[in-house]
């Protein structure tokens, strides 16, 4: 598999271990790493969006009424935002000239489904209220992609970016069968989640794949050794018969959660492609 890689992916070519145990430890752990993360030029301030908190990330000198960005962080519902989450946010909101707002939520294995959607609509709704008439966006990577496309189905034909996100829990693609023991992400633990996740709910409740479309524009990216690039595809594939603006790149030489490598060739090409297509949408 590492003969397959992008040569400056492969130091984070790690076996990314899915458990209820490694999920509790790391939201004791990953927290305290968080507030060491330097965001050099954007403040980042936390504010109560009801249960839950949200991280809020503003440019120095942005005016006051740019547009917002709620950017749900993935880690298989399980994993609090990481330190490279941070840096992402960061740097979205300086290069696309907006504010960041990513949101808190409760996670496995304690809180299945409903529990992250119920608090991304609340976030929503929150972000609502507090930026009355200011164009919205939403952002998600990995399982933070099912809970920006919950929101994209409530918030009308706002503009959605999708990466390498986690869309459908038949887990029945080719790309599921074959990456079975990848670096970052595996469909052995894809299956964990779903589980984990479901706790008993029907797919069409829980399941993006199952459910209606987006009515704004998409933007989505995929890794081409990931167990979720073909249902990506597949979803990208819904969007295109239903006549929904796309923009679709397929990453190459890339496994899931590929920003970590922040200053690698094809994150910086991707970072170029989303600040670009954040900018003419968020118009």
């Amino acid at each position: 598999m590492k003969e397959q890689m992008d040569p400056e992916l492969r130091r984070y070519a790690i076996r990314a271990p899915f458990s209820p145990w490694i999920l509790k430890g790391s939201q004791l752990v990953l927290p305290l790493a968080f507030p060491f993360v330097p965001t050099p030029g954007v403040a980042v301030t936390k504010e109560q969006t009801g249960e839950q908190t949200a991280r809020v990330f503003t440019p120095k000198g942005l005016p006051e009424r740019a547009p917002v960005l709620l950017f749900f962080h993935g880690g298989g519902f399980g994993y609090p935002a990481a330190p490279h989450h941070k840096q992402l946010a960061a740097e979205l909101s300086k290069r696309v000239g907006c504010r960041v707002v990513m949101p808190e939520y409760r996670l496995l294995p304690k809180f299945p489904y409903p529990a992250a959607r119920e608090n991304a609509e609340a976030a929503w709704d929150w972000a609502q209220k507090r930026f009355p008439g200011q164009r919205m966006g939403l952002v998600g990577d990995s399982a933070g992609g099912t809970l920006a496309v919950y929101i994209a189905l409530k918030a009308g034909s706002v503009p959605v970016m999708l990466l390498y996100p986690v869309l459908d829990g038949a887990m029945e693609t080719d790309s599921m069968k074959r990456y079975t023991d990848t670096p970052m992400w595996n469909a052995r633990n894809d299956r964990k989640i779903w589980e984990m996740y479901r706790a008993g709910a029907e797919l069409s409740e829980c399941s993006p794949m199952e459910q209606s479309l987006p009515r704004g524009p998409v933007y989505l990216e995929t890794a081409e050794l990931d167990c979720l690039h073909d249902e990506g595809i597949k979803y990208a594939e819904r969007l295109i018969r239903a006549g929904i603006p796309l923009e679709l790149h397929e990453t190459s030489g890339t496994v899931h959660g590929y920003d970590a490598a922040r200053k690698s060739r094809v994150v910086r090409e991707c970072m170029v492609k989303r600040v670009r297509w954040l900018r003419k949408n968020l118009e």
